[in-house]
């Protein structure tokens, strides 16, 4: 059975290792959509989980939960990857990247400030409510700006309590959104890309918070226990 569970994992992390290459060399080539980033990198990540879940039963407790931290630092990792290219790099949003870097000028992150940076609390939320409400905005535009935001930092309320002991106190973890998310609103601004928007940080620290307070409730607490043998 052992030997059966690790030939069927090796299996399973090299097609998972086909479908990152596969990712990577489509998105260079051709670009991807979000939407085929998200479906490729799940699969890859359910790949390398169950891949991880075999390897744990053929050693040891204490050696199966360092295997499960490494396979679930994996995963953060690739969740890390389609978010950081999701925030900076995805042409489909608009993102630009390193190449506005050549562009760098007083004028330019004085353009960028203007019509790219909001510091008004729930200015931004409030529009795309008040638009929605009127049908000047569109459902699929709300669902991204909204719903996306809420959701898009969300992962790591599992991933933080999971692989760092001190990430399951909420205050710790409070502070490393706003950190996380800081970060990602002023690498936006360093590279004059997207938008810079004091409500992104409400509504990703939000999502963030209220999947960690939903993750530690006793019955979720349980599951996430048992799918994750940490």
């Amino acid at each position: 059975m052992n030997k059966s569970a690790k030939i069927i994992s090796v299996f399973m992390y090299a097609f998972s290792l086909i479908l990152l290459l596969a990712y990577v060399i489509l998105d260079v080539r051709v670009g991807l959509e979000p939407y085929t980033r998200l479906i490729i990198l799940i699969a890859s990540s359910a790949l390398i989980y169950f891949s991880g879940i075999l390897l744990s039963k053929t050693v040891l407790k204490e050696r199966s939960e360092k295997l499960m931290k490494v396979t679930f630092s994996v995963i953060f990792i690739l969740y890390l990857m389609l978010l950081v290219t999701l925030v900076l790099f995805d042409s489909y949003f608009g993102r630009t990247g390193i190449s506005n870097i050549p562009k760098w000028s007083r004028e330019a992150f004085k353009e960028y400030f203007e019509s790219s940076v909001n510091l008004i609390p729930f200015e931004t939320i409030s529009s795309f409510f008040a638009g929605a409400l009127v049908k000047n905005v569109s459902l699929k535009a709300f669902a991204v700006n909204i719903m996306g935001n809420l959701a898009a930092f969300a992962p790591f309320a599992f991933f933080l309590p999971v692989l760092f002991n001190k990430m399951r106190s909420f205050k710790n973890f409070l502070i490393a959104m706003i950190i996380i998310v800081l970060t990602a609103e002023i690498s936006q601004m360093i590279l004059l890309t997207g938008a810079a928007d004091i409500d992104d940080l409400i509504l990703n620290v939000l999502g963030a918070t209220v999947a960690f307070g939903l993750l530690k409730t006793k019955y979720i607490d349980k599951i996430i226990k048992a799918i994750t043998h940490i």
